[in-house]
């Protein structure tokens, strides 16, 4: 592998690059092993960003690291001066002609273990610090990079509803398509969405799935049992989607009315909502969500601004269809209306 790629992987699993790049890469990763052996090398290299918990440095320690290793330079400038001062006392016995050697080192060059000490508390104390600001720049990507792709998938949901009377992929009620991340095959198979790993968030642990792929509609209504819950816990990707609303009691799809303050697609929401009001995706530290009109919005809660409706439960506080028209519910990908 060239040298001159090595930016390129590391851009690759920061997701710092342009998507033109992203899928060229990519496509040389598929075909070479190699590079592929490389990206996992990378990823598990940098494993102790993702650990998920902050990583601020103890208060006062660029500080009191400044402070020993001058207080160890001193303390070497010292032990220096004493050992000339007993080593280099006058030589009175006659001179003897001495065959000049090489040095081994340059005079003041050799590492002594004062020098190791200070310098390796100098690294400790970069590392606290520089660590938090890696770790911070590389989620601020990974939102970035996930807003990207709600985009697209805004996109096709647009182009998809234009096409079938101004309504997005319906999820069924019952059968094995009846789940609400069976937009994501919908959009796929019907052409609206060329690259499938649009679905997947760059912060979400499905982003570390090799062999992660969304099933094709005929896949699902040949799927039985355990395979069934699989392809349904996946098929959404890293995103939920919304899954319609109840009228006087008939379940209709999501129409597109071009709300703006309508949430239809996010970040996939918290298995256990009573617990966390928002998505794993970003190590719980707040979700994207996709609105009707095509903007992606960053929120720190389940609510938009300047509202009290929760995207990811009905008006009567369950994981279900909506009780209105307007009323926005993001389910997670195996979630039944």
């Amino acid at each position: 592998m060239s040298d001159s790629l090595q930016p390129d992987l590391l851009g690759y699993v920061l997701d710092a690059l342009e998507p033109d790049e992203r899928q060229s890469l990519e496509a040389r990763i598929q075909r070479d092993p190699r590079l592929a052996d490389q990206v996992a090398l990378i990823r598990r290299a940098m494993a102790i960003l993702d650990d998920g918990d902050s990583c601020e440095p103890p208060a006062g320690l660029a500080a009191r690291t400044c402070a020993l290793v001058e207080r160890e330079r001193e303390a070497g400038a010292i032990a220096s001066h004493d050992s000339r001062l007993t080593t280099h006392q006058p030589d009175r016995r006659p001179a003897e002609k001495k065959v000049a050697r090489e040095p081994l080192s340059l005079p003041g060059r050799a590492w002594r273990a004062i020098d190791i000490a200070a310098a390796l508390a100098c690294c400790v104390a970069l590392a606290a610090l520089i660590f938090p600001l890696i770790n911070a720049s590389r989620a601020s990507s990974q939102i970035t990079a996930c807003a990207n792709n709600l985009r697209e998938l805004g996109v096709a949901l647009t182009a998809y509803s234009e096409h079938h009377n101004g309504v997005f992929p319906q999820v069924p009620e019952r059968g094995n398509l009846g789940a609400a991340g069976v937009y994501g095959p919908t959009l796929v198979d019907a052409g609206y969405l060329r690259d499938p790993r649009m679905l997947v968030c760059p912060g979400s642990p499905l982003a570390d799935r090799a062999d992660f792929h969304i099933p094709t509609l005929d896949e699902l209504r040949s799927a039985k049992a355990d395979r069934l819950k699989e392809l349904q816990r996946d098929m959404g990707g890293s995103y939920g989607y919304a899954l319609g609303y109840r009228d006087n009691g008939v379940y209709k799809p999501t129409r597109n009315l071009r709300r703006e303050t309508f949430a239809i697609a996010a970040d996939m929401p918290a298995e256990d909502l009573t617990e966390h009001q928002t998505s794993p995706n970003h190590g719980w530290s707040g979700h994207n969500v996709l609105l009707e009109g095509g903007r992606v919005v960053y929120l720190k809660s389940c609510h938009l601004d300047g509202s009290d409706d929760n995207i990811f439960l009905n008006d009567e506080h369950q994981i279900a269809a909506g009780c209105h028209v307007n009323d926005a519910v993001i389910a997670r990908s195996n979630a039944r209306p």
